[in-house]
């Protein structure tokens, strides 16, 4: 049990004196070895002087080990570091940093990172701290200050980095560290002037028309220095955030403080100043790894303007120090859900159980996906062991570089994924500035990419050769995939027969499964579901608030209602009251002051009044419990009513179920906070017989991904299989076979067929055209599963996948990846125990079990090698309440064998099952997904090949355009595919192209729907 103390936040009260002077943090080396001195009364002046590197006794790196890339390969030290992608061509990247001569040392790369040109811009006549953004337009930003170190200015490329116009001077006088932001048609820019911060901002409409800066705005009560700025949602660009750190001198503690303008670039102003946090870590806080330089808080901040889940919500990182002075610098991450009047606590980033230090931290926001990213400095393994623990006998003085990300709003954090090739050393590199005052990243499209100083040489490609100067290195890495959609709602009922051992890939013959006499769902109850995150703030409503599930068609009076919570992660779940309102005002509080303060992560609870208990005061897990309210005296905000109705669901017994239900979600303390990832399912029994209403999520703040969700029957396993049908050409025309019909429920069905296993087969190819597979587990409790990267074993295919690499996202839980399956011998040793395991080492296998709810699996290729690879997912615990719902693959649809194929098979009792497929395209622009598919084809064929029923769009054959839209699953685009077929057992494969042999990326979706 991990009982949480609260924390009772003390006031402080600050009394300003003279201010002293303020500290320049622009950093440059001078091309003369002495620097020039500039009198601001602190160390770091503009151009300091080189040192004389610290010997390092002559240790010699071992090889890389990451998958590193130099992105400078240029003499002399390029460090404080910025790195961008071009959001209207993902492989064009564009790197800075200061260098030895009076200009910005710049790289850009037209092919992902692979390779650079690199140069300098605003040759001769900059200083340094060059920061950059790419706005929507694919114009790119870059702020410098100049060579006299009096002028902020501006230059833009509209070329991807490769020319630069003229400098637009936005501010003069004493300046220094400016940061640059962009918005939805705006440009900002902040700075230090004379020892506080000011910002100004320009309109922009288009590739290269932008201007003119409005007049430059004080910050209000504004000293300070060291922070950024970023530009969230609203009109007039958006709103704007200025952070800066006060006092700008000493070891600390500080104070990290924050200012919005409200209305952009409207007539407004900044507002009042915002204490965000204190931190032990001050302007000129000394570290082993940074002894020359020093560190400050360095407080970053992103604004989430996606339009997501978590739409409004900004992100501040800074680095704390556990005891002021012992060098046990942490990252960590605060977050604000009302335009930074209050923050979160602190959440904490880098996940080792060292005292070492992390410093230099860097925050990014992926705006495809609202996926946040933090790269920082990392001394963690450095131990003083030359070689394995560092590059000399000294500790926590070396550092590597790491990086992580959140895909819940920063409620928790990714596994910190080490980046960097080796160990740097910042003394050795001789550099005046170490590793200089802050590394800029970016995020996109499900990746991440950082560049840092780094001096190990790993890869033997530094031109000053090991432990000398810095170079820039890059190694971008996937955060998350676009969420599979739709996700399947859950329909108690039925239970999923054993499934029984799937013969090995490429061509599996499904093996009849013990006869086992399903429950057919009960007469006259519907499932009905919003899968939409709702976030639990720290202290107030969620959002959404309410959470509206539409409910039509039932006929009747309601005689049961049972709600499921999906996905629930939170560190204090006392503090969690649910409110369910009725269509007719009825209303119950069905869930408050339950779970004590033990942390949960990922569990799906149903509450039934017909369970044999109430949801306990301590611990929570997956599982079917009463409703319960043990606490008194809970109120919800409007638009709520005011409680009325206990905790039963029977409140809502004797009444018609169609209309709006509500679900309001309030956190009643300060402290702490979650979500439920997986929304909310709303299952509702009547007085008549069974029938087949369409369920409706109702628009709410921050609606669900744009493809519809659909009203599924208990679903089972499937299996992608490589046949010899994978070089079948598409078919455009729509031709339903008999076996292709309207499910027609009876009242004492034959237990259908059950899917045994899900896979898909796809040409696996580099940066966002990887294999993406997202798979849902539907049910009440954990599924064990096998999911397994063929690509070796695929044999006659031409121009298989050599290596397959597969990592497994895990919502709230630490990524997963695998590169051989035999590399980890208990994985391994459970691997071999399934009967399945991989015919080749060098593809990928992971045995896991996973609590209801969806999940990503991304294949790709060791060293960004490509070819065809096979994704599968094995359901291993057939017994539980729980099974695979659906797999939805993403990626490159190619042509002739490079097609995208699905594969199942259907087993395990007599009766037909219905199957639906989908082939999606062009709705995967409205989720961020470059070059996607523009008119997909969808073939369904047999075990033998032969075709069953081919479609091109959707709507094309009427019979099958009903069935689709009954079962919430008709496609948004017309031009996509769907199938219904009601299939017997045997083998089935499902080939996804291009009409008229188009290409693109698609998505190709499996689902069970279980009894026709």
């Amino acid at each position: 049990m991990n009982l949480r103390l609260r924390l009772t936040a003390l006031a402080a009260v600050f009394v300003f004196l003279t201010p002293a002077p303020f500290a320049l943090h622009a950093q440059v080396l001078a091309a003369a070895p002495e620097g020039i001195d500039v009198p601001d009364g602190t160390r770091k002046c503009i151009k300091p002087q080189n040192r004389i590197p610290t010997p390092v006794n002559g240790f010699v790196p071992l090889a890389c080990t990451m998958a590193v890339v130099n992105a400078s390969a240029t003499t002399g030290n390029q460090a404080e570091s910025f790195v961008v992608v071009n959001p209207t061509n993902t492989n064009n990247l564009v790197a800075l940093s200061n260098t030895t001569s009076n200009s910005i040392f710049r790289a850009f790369s037209m092919n992902g990172g692979a390779t650079w040109t690199r140069g300098t811009i605003a040759t001769g006549v900059a200083c340094c701290d060059a920061q950059a953004a790419f706005d929507t337009f694919g114009n790119l930003f870059v702020v410098y200050i100049n060579n006299s170190v009096n002028q902020i200015n501006v230059i833009l490329s509209t070329d991807g980095g490769v020319t630069f116009g003229a400098p637009v001077t936005a501010g003069t006088g004493s300046v220094d560290q400016p940061s640059i932001a962009v918005g939805n048609g705006s440009v900002w820019v902040d700075w230090n002037s004379g020892g506080s911060m000011v910002a100004r901002g320009a309109p922009v409409t288009g590739l290269g028309t932008w201007g003119p800066f409005a007049a430059q705005q004080t910050i209000p009560s504004g000293t300070g220095s060291f922070g950024g700025i970023a530009v969230g949602p609203g009109p007039n660009g958006g709103k704007v955030i200025v952070t800066y750190q006060s006092p700008t001198g000493g070891q600390g503690p500080a104070t990290i403080f924050a200012n919005v303008d409200a209305d952009g670039l409207g007539a407004g102003a900044f507002g009042a100043r915002i204490t965000v946090t204190t931190t032990n870590v001050g302007g000129f806080d000394f570290i082993p790894a940074q002894s020359g330089r020093s560190v400050d808080a360095e407080a970053g901040v992103v604004w989430d303007s996606t339009g997501g889940p978590f739409n409004n919500r900004i992100y501040l990182v800074y680095t704390e120090e556990t005891v002021n002075e012992n060098n046990d610098t942490d990252i960590l991450v605060r977050t604000s859900t009302n335009d930074g009047a209050t923050w979160s606590a602190p959440v904490r980033v880098n996940d080792d159980l060292t005292t070492r230090s992390q410093f230099l931290p860097y925050i990014a926001l992926d705006r495809t996906t609202g996926t946040v990213a933090v790269g920082f400095h990392d001394c963690r393994n450095d131990t003083g062991v030359p070689g394995v623990g560092g590059t000399n006998a000294i500790p926590n003085d070396d550092a590597e570089y790491f990086g992580t990300f959140s895909i819940n709003g920063g409620v928790t954090w990714a596994p910190n994924t080490r980046l960097s090739g080796g160990f740097s050393n910042a003394a050795a590199a001789g550099n005046g500035v170490d590793y200089g005052d802050y590394v800029g990243q970016d995020a996109h499209a499900g990746k991440f990419y950082p560049v840092w100083g780094d001096n190990s040489n790993c890869d033997g490609t530094n031109p000053n050769g090991t432990l000398s100067a810095f170079d820039l290195y890059i190694d971008p890495f996937t955060t998350i995939a676009v969420t599979p959609t739709p996700v399947p709602t859950l329909s108690p009922g039925i239970t999923p027969s054993p499934t029984p051992t799937p013969t090995p890939i490429p061509t599996p013959t499904p093996t009849p499964s013990p006869t086992v006499t399903p429950t057919p769902t009960p007469c006259g109850q519907n499932s009905f579901t919003n899968p939409a995150a709702i976030t639990i703030p720290d202290s107030g409503a969620g959002a959404p608030y309410p959470s509206n599930i539409t409910v039509a068609g039932l006929t009747g009076t309601v005689t049961k209602v049972i709600v499921r919570l999906k996905n629930l992660t939170h560190t204090f779940p006392s503090d969690i009251d649910i409110l369910l309102v009725g269509p007719g005002g009825q209303n119950a509080i069905i869930m408050s002051d339950v779970g004590g303060s033990d942390d949960v992560s990922g569990i799906t609870l149903t509450l039934d009044d017909a369970a044999a208990s109430p949801l306990p005061t301590a611990l929570l897990t997956t599982g079917t419990f009463q409703p319960t309210n043990s606490g008194t005296g809970d109120t919800f905000p409007a638009p709520a009513p005011a409680p009325s109705g206990g905790s039963a669901l029977s409140i809502f017994n004797g009444v018609s179920g169609n209309g709006t239900w509500s679900l309001y979600v309030v956190d009643d303390a300060a402290q702490d906070l979650g979500t439920m990832a997986g929304g909310w399912d709303l299952v509702i029994s009547t007085t008549t017989g069974c029938g087949t209403p369409v369920p409706t999520p109702s628009p709410d703040p921050t609606p669900p991904p744009p493809t519809p969700t659909p009203s599924a029957s208990p679903t089972a396993t499937a299996t992608a299989t490589a046949t010899a049908t994978a070089t079948a050409t598409a078919t455009a025309t729509a031709t339903a076979t008999a076996t292709v019909a309207p499910p027609t429920p009876t009242p004492s069905p034959t237990p259908p067929a059950q899917a045994l296993n899900l896979s898909t087969r796809m040409r696996v190819q580099t940066g966002d055209n990887v294999g993406i597979g997202g798979f849902i587990i539907t049910g009440s409790a954990p599924a064990h599963l096998l999911l397994r990267a063929i690509g070796p074993s695929l044999t006659g295919i031409p121009g298989v996948l050599a290596d397959p690499v597969m990592q497994l996202f895990r919502p709230s839980l630490p990524t997963i990846t695998n590169d051989n399956w035999q590399d980890d011998p208990a994985q391994a040793a459970a691997i071999l125990a399934t009967g399945i395991a991989p015919t080749n080492n060098l593809e990928s296998a992971i045995d896991v079990t996973l609590n209801p709810g969806a999940y990503t699996a991304i294949v790709s290729g060791k060293n960004n090698t490509s070819g065809v690879g096979l994704i599968e997912v094995y359901d291993l615990s057939p017994a539980v309440p729980a099974k695979l719902g659906n797999i939805s693959t993403r990626a490159l649809v190619g042509t002739g064998s490079d097609i995208v194929i699905a594969g199942f098979i259907l087993g395990g009792q007599s009766g037909n099952d219905l199957v639906i497929a989908r082939g999606i395209g062009p709705s995967l622009t409205a989720l961020g997904v470059a070059g996607a598919l523009a008119n997909p084809t969808l073939e369904l064929r047999d075990g033998n090949g032969a075709l069953l029923v081919s479609n091109n769009d959707w709507q094309d054959n009427p019979v099958q355009a009903a069935i689709l839209t009954a079962a919430g699953l008709a496609p948004s685009s017309p031009l996509e595919s769907g199938i219904a077929a009601a299939l017997p057992p045997g083998a089935y494969t499902a080939l996804l192209a291009g009409f008229n042999n188009g290409t693109g990326v698609g998505l190709v979706e499996i689902y069970d729907r279980g009894i026709p």
